[in-house]
Parts: C-alpha cells; sequence; structure tokens
C-alpha cells in the first residue's frame, strides 16, 4: 500500500503553492515542487490528480496563466 504523502494540514500548502504558481505550470513542474513542499524523494503526477482539490486548481491555475499571456 502507498504512503500517504497528502494529508489535510499539507493539502492547503499545495493549493497555495498552485493558486501563487507564476510562468509555465505542468504537472512535472509542480511534482517536483511539491515533492521539495512535502520534502520527499518524488510524487507522481497521478498521486496529485487523486485529489479532486488539487486537480481543479491546478486546470483553473493554467487557465489563468494562459489567459494571462495572450494579454
Amino acid at each position: 500500500m502507498p504512503k500517504i504523502l497528502v494529508t489535510e494540514e499539507n493539502l492547503e500548502d499545495i493549493l497555495m503553492l498552485i493558486n501563487t504558481w507564476e510562468g509555465k505550470l505542468t504537472w512535472d513542474l509542480l511534482c517536483s515542487e511539491v515533492s521539495k513542499l512535502l520534502n520527499v524523494k518524488s510524487i507522481e503526477r497521478q498521486s496529485l490528480a487523486n485529489y479532486s482539490y488539487i486537480q481543479k486548481a491546478f486546470s483553473k491555475r493554467k487557465q489563468k496563466i494562459k489567459e494571462a499571456a495572450k494579454v
């Protein structure tokens, strides 16, 4: 059974990271930053995307960044 890396406590930190993201946003880049935040070797995209809050925040932020680039 895989270790649970995302908890209620660090979910807020992950969402804040996404919501304040500047520049190019990809799952690979996000996974890298979340790994640093959680002090783990690595975390997979699927692990993060399993959390609907993270998935929604990622999609919204990606869209905002895309719209800002058009202006």
